[in-house]
């Protein structure tokens, strides 16, 4: 007896592929985002990853291969080096290029790898903590990543910055992206575009824009 969310989406995910994911506030992304990740499920709608129903696979392939960013990042009460390793070991260059990637060499510069992360990040900044997260994931290098609005406390020139490095790194490793974003860093940068004019709100479902205005509008935005 609940409400119908969403019909009619669908779209493909292949390497190297970057997806910007738009729409109106409460319409659906970061829910998107969560359905291809397997963290939530629906009913009449279906993800496949190389052919295979996500049903199918299990969850530690599916997490080794498909990350999340979500715009809330979480730090340990541990190191900066610690957050990202999170007890593995990569090599020293790979740590070197994603720092550069995320732009936390200078504080690493200023006070080190092992400076100690209070409980929550509360001895860093809001921008600092998500891009020590985004560090943290694509150090692993997933097949897919998932970004939801990871720029939120960037200013502009910084958010756009990091925006095309992370870009530009998943190209050489040839990972997928799909990102949720208020601002137009990604949109940009991206191969595809996905509208979203339904609904998921409270407001039942309701359509907010038609398909013809609402890509006229990004196309002149």
């Amino acid at each position: 007896g609940g409400k119908k969310l969403a019909e009619d989406i669908g779209f493909e995910i292949e390497r190297g592929d970057v997806i910007a994911l738009q729409g109106p506030s409460g319409c659906g992304k970061s829910t998107i985002l969560k359905l291809i990740i397997g963290f939530i499920g629906c009913d009449g709608c279906e993800c496949y990853y190389d052919g295979i129903l996500q049903d199918e696979i299990s969850d530690e392939m599916r997490y080794a291969n498909i990350s999340l960013v979500e715009q809330k990042p979480f730090l340990f009460t541990a190191s900066i080096k610690e957050n990202i390793m999170l007890g593995e070991e990569f090599q020293p260059e790979l740590l070197q290029e994603v720092l550069k990637v995320c732009m936390l060499e200078e504080m690493v510069r200023q006070y080190g790898l092992e400076k100690e992360i209070d409980w929550a990040g509360g001895n860093v900044s809001g921008g600092e903590m998500q891009r020590i997260t985004i560090a943290r994931t694509i150090i692993r290098k997933p097949r897919f990543l998932l970004l939801d609005e990871v720029t939120a406390s960037l200013d502009a020139k910084t958010a756009e910055a990091v925006a095309e490095n992370i870009v530009i790194f998943a190209k050489k490793y040839d990972i997928a992206i799909v990102a949720v974003s208020h601002k137009d860093e990604f949109v940009k940068l991206s191969n595809k575009k996905v509208g979203l004019l339904i609904s998921i709100s409270e407001k039942g479902g309701e359509k907010l824009e038609d398909q013809e205005d609402y890509s006229k509008r990004t196309k002149e935005d």
